[in-house]
């Protein structure tokens, strides 16, 4: 019995399918355009407004996301926030929120071409408050 396995093991091996290859990628491309079609019907029936209101809830939760990075490296993380008069809870939400959209603990985030000079942040911060 394991010959017979081994045997029709083997038959199986040989139809190898790099030599049959695919129109391309897409295979046939069935699944493309049926996709194609369903994505061109669903924009063609969404509102304009639903777009409008997608983009300004999206730039907002960027702003909201890229102002607690800011704030806690300003007031130096979890405890400086509460010095600040954070609320505990809405730390540990906005931090679980980041986490979640940009994959790292704010420590650790580091955005392209921005550079934080806290000492030059607070020195003016505390110059215009004099």
């Amino acid at each position: 019995m394991t010959s017979v396995f081994r045997s029709d093991y083997a038959v199986s091996m040989s139809d190898d399918l790099r030599k049959r290859r695919a129109e391309s990628v897409e295979g046939k491309g069935r699944a493309r355009r049926a996709w194609d079609a369903y994505a061109a019907a669903a924009n063609r029936l969404r509102p304009k407004w639903v777009d409008d209101s997608l983009r300004q809830l999206a730039l907002r939760w960027t702003e909201d996301m890229l102002g607690f990075w800011l704030a806690w490296h300003v007031y130096g993380g979890f405890e400086g926030l509460k010095r600040a008069g954070w609320n505990e809870r809405t730390i540990y939400r906005r931090l679980k929120r980041f986490r979640l959209v940009f994959k790292k603990h704010p420590d650790e985030f580091e955005l392209a071409g921005v550079t934080l000079d806290l000492e030059k942040f607070w020195n003016e911060h505390l110059r215009k408050a004099s």
